[in-house]
């Protein structure tokens, strides 16, 4: 009789049981709970990023500048021939001087009428002569003779000089040391900031470059040609160029 009514009371005890937490035992939630809401602590989810600069300056040796020839004449025709005449003159003078042919390119040619405005209101312009415009946009090398071509220009019967530019011909070698500097100068912010903040740097997860392309920029450092007939002054060209850099972090 005892033995039977033990073992009732087992088995109430375990049927309450199974009411209260289903199939799972409550241990077992809960260690479920615990792993669910473990947080992750690798070191690949800390990364540092930094951008650098590198800049090279550089004296130009090549000038890039628009020469040509403007005639008027009372009819377009001979506005025209007198243009080409001169302008051929021009460029002959450009060539018997070192200038090659492939550094002596066309950009401009204009012909179009002059007109004369008529004091009365009503009346209409007339037409008094035709203008004709030719010019050339020269590469010069030899910039110690860049005064005295643009001398000879003139004297050959050019009377426009316009647009002139300096730049360094062959910039790979400047990027090249422009881009070193740019990655040294991020590596040393990146291993600033990492050491400020307890960590070492890891491996290179990216690296994004820009700029490098620059422009003719005259500044007030320049060297003087004194001895040309024209003076000239190249001044320098500044090429820079940004990266940005992002690393792990250990």
């Amino acid at each position: 009789m005892r033995n039977n009514l033990v073992k009732l009371f087992a088995t109430a005890l375990i049927a309450m049981a199974v009411l209260m937490f289903g199939s799972r035992s409550p241990l077992a939630t809960a260690q479920t709970d615990v792993q669910a809401q473990a947080p992750s602590t690798t070191s690949g989810d800390r990364t540092v990023t930094v951008s650098g600069t590198g800049e090279v300056t550089a004296t130009p040796d090549t000038a890039i500048v628009t020469l040509g020839v403007t005639t008027q004449a009372e009819s377009a025709a001979d506005a025209l021939s007198q243009n080409n005449i001169k302008m051929q003159a021009l460029i002959n003078a450009l060539k018997s001087n070192g200038v090659a042919a492939k550094d002596i390119q066309t950009s401009t040619i204009q012909l179009y009428p002059v007109y004369k405005s008529n004091p009365s209101a009503n009346s209409q312009p007339t037409i008094t002569g035709y203008q004709a415009t030719n010019l050339v946009t020269v590469t010069i090398h030899d910039l110690a003779n860049l005064g005295t071509l643009l001398d000879l220009s003139v004297q050959a019967g050019g009377n426009t000089i316009q647009g002139i530019s300096f730049e360094v011909s062959d910039q790979t070698p400047l990027l090249e040391d422009a881009r070193k500097a740019a990655v040294a100068d991020a590596l040393n912010k990146a291993q600033q900031l990492a050491s400020l903040t307890g960590a070492t740097l890891g491996d290179v997860l990216t690296i994004q470059e820009t700029g490098g392309q620059p422009g003719p920029v005259l500044i007030s450092e320049s060297v003087a040609m004194s001895a040309a007939p024209v003076p000239i002054e190249t001044g320098t060209q500044t090429i820079q160029l940004q990266v940005q850099i992002t690393w792990a972090l250990q």
